[in-house]
C-alpha cells in the first residue's frame, strides 16, 4: 500500500505526529490536556539542536511561530522547518510535540516516509535532560482530503459524499418532509471509532468545504494510539 499513488490525489495535507508530556506534566487519558508553559533554557536548547539536525538533511529555512518572551501552549507548534524551494513537506516541533507534514502535491507514502524517519531520528537525537527519557503519550497519522473538481465530476460536495464516499445522512421523517425535492442538503459530521482489538482510535470528520475558493467535499481522518510503549 505504501506504493499506491493517484494522478489527482485528494490529500491536502498528511500529518505524522508524536506527542509527549514534558517532565512534571500529567496528561489526561486522551493525551489532550492543554497547558500554557514557559520555555526554559533546556527547551530553547532543544529547539536549536533539532533545527541544526534537520538542517543537515535540507530543512534550513526556520520560522518561529511563538514570539520571543511569550509562553507556549503544550502541544502547540513553536518552530517550523522547510526546505528552500520545496513546498512539499515541512517539520515542526513544540512543547511535547513533533510532526512531519506532507503537502500538495502529495503522491505516495513511500516518498514521504523517509522524511518522517529522518525527522523522528533527529527528535530522538536532540531531546535533552529529563525529556530525553520521556515516553511518547500519543502517535497519530492524519489525512486531510478535499475532493474538488475534476474529482467531483459535476456532483455537489453533498452528492459526492453520498454517492461516492457512501457517507449518508438520514434525516428524521418529520424533518425530511420539510426539504424540497431540489434542495441540496449541506452537512458536517464527526465520528469517533475504536479500532477493533487494538488501543487505536479513528476519528473522521466530513462535510462541505472549499479549496482555493472552489467547492469541495472534505474528508479528514486521523488514526491515533494513546498507548505508546
Amino acid at each position: 500500500m505504501d506504493d499506491v499513488s493517484f494522478e489527482l490525489a485528494p490529500v491536502v495535507e498528511l500529518i505524522a505526529e508524536l506527542r509527549w508530556g514534558p517532565p512534571g506534566i500529567t496528561l489526561g487519558a486522551d493525551g489532550s490536556q492543554s497547558l500554557t508553559l514557559s520555555m526554559g533554557r533546556e527547551t530553547e536548547e532543544f529547539f536549536l539542536r533539532f533545527g541544526a539536525a534537520v538542517a543537515g538533511f535540507g530543512y534550513t529555512q526556520a520560522e518561529k511561530l511563538v514570539p520571543p518572551g511569550f509562553p507556549a501552549i503544550l502541544h502547540q507548534v513553536v518552530w517550523r522547518f522547510r526546505k528552500p524551494g520545496d513546498a512539499s513537506s515541512l517539520l515542526q516541533v513544540g512543547l511535547g510535540l513533533f510532526s512531519a507534514n506532507a503537502l500538495q502535491p502529495y503522491r505516495r507514502w513511500r516518498d514521504f516516509r523517509p522524511t518522517v524517519v529522518a525527522g523522528v531520528n533527529a527528535l530522538l537525537a536532540t531531546r535533552i535532560g529529563q525529556e530525553r527519557e520521556q515516553q511518547f503519550s500519543q502517535v497519530s497519522l492524519r489525512y486531510m482530503n478535499a475532493f474538488s473538481e475534476p474529482l467531483l465530476a459535476g456532483k455537489s460536495p453533498a452528492e459526492f459524499m453520498r454517492d461516492v464516499l457512501c457517507l449518508k445522512l438520514e434525516l428524521p421523517e418529520a424533518i425530511a418532509k420539510l426539504v424540497g425535492p431540489a434542495a441540496n442538503v449541506s452537512s458536517t459530521s464527526n465520528v469517533l471509532l475504536p479500532v477493533a482489538n487494538t488501543s487505536k482510535v479513528m476519528s473522521a470528520a466530513f462535510g462541505d468545504g472549499s479549496v482555493n475558493s472552489a467547492p469541495a467535499a472534505i474528508y479528514d481522518v486521523t488514526l491515533a494510539d494513546n498507548n505508546v510503549a
